[in-house]
């Protein structure tokens, strides 16, 4: 039988399936009913004699004597049952159950779609089965990068495609020095000012009145510390 893109063999005559589902209730598992409604029959008469009324009958046709209440029974001196002592395991205890192997696999954010089935699409020239960080073609001077880094990129390969290296290179490096020159010329230019006293709040100008009265008075207050 083919069941979900899988092979199962039934054997009606020995009661079994591949799949074992049949073999461990004794009730015809759904492979074996689609086996036996291609040959016409009754899935129940392929049913385990215990599930027939034939053995319900043989199964309660001795008398059942009762019994009594719990607290009527006899008293033995033996130590009570207690249950098993609670081991506490290593690690993390986990937070959510193990599902089965069927069940279907929650995603972790139920809000983002996956991309499973969805072709990669370059955004250089379109093609698919790739990106546009992994395509072959040249780059496409229509689209604007997106990134300040692809920016930088492709300001660098547009030089070295122009072979202007060293003369921009040579360019940056005297403009760097003509400006650190005029930066030094204008700080020894700058007449030389003591740096400003840093604004003190109201509560750290009370302090330091109180101190300077103290010692000035000569108060000897077993909490200041000068």
């Amino acid at each position: 039988m083919h069941h979900s893109g899988r092979t199962f063999v039934v054997d009606l005559n020995a009661h079994s399936c591949s799949c074992h589902a049949w073999d461990l209730n004794g009730i015809p598992c759904l492979h074996a009913c689609a086996a036996i409604s291609w040959f016409h029959g009754n899935p129940e008469d392929f049913c385990d004699a215990v599930y027939k009324k034939e053995a319900y009958l043989r199964a309660y046709e001795p008398m059942i004597m009762p019994m009594t209440s719990q607290d009527q029974w006899m008293k033995v001196n033996l130590p009570l049952l207690l249950p098993p002592k609670y081991h506490k395991q290593p690690g993390k205890p986990k937070k959510t159950r193990k599902q089965a192997i069927e069940e279907p696999k929650l995603p972790v954010n139920p809000y983002k779609l996956p991309r499973y089935g969805i072709p990669l699409k370059c955004g250089n020239y379109g093609g698919e089965g790739h990106n546009r960080s992994s395509c072959k073609e040249p780059r496409n001077s229509n689209i604007k990068p997106t990134r300040k880094r692809n920016i930088a990129k492709d300001k660098l390969a547009v030089r070295r495609r122009d072979g202007g290296d060293q003369s921009s290179g040579q360019q940056t490096a005297d403009a760097f020095q003509s400006q650190s020159s005029k930066a030094a010329d204008a700080f020894q230019s700058q007449p030389s000012q003591a740096p400003e006293p840093a604004k003190l709040s109201r509560v750290q100008q009370r302090r330091r009145r109180m101190k300077d009265q103290q010692r000035s008075h000569f108060v000897k207050d077993p909490f200041f510390h000068p």
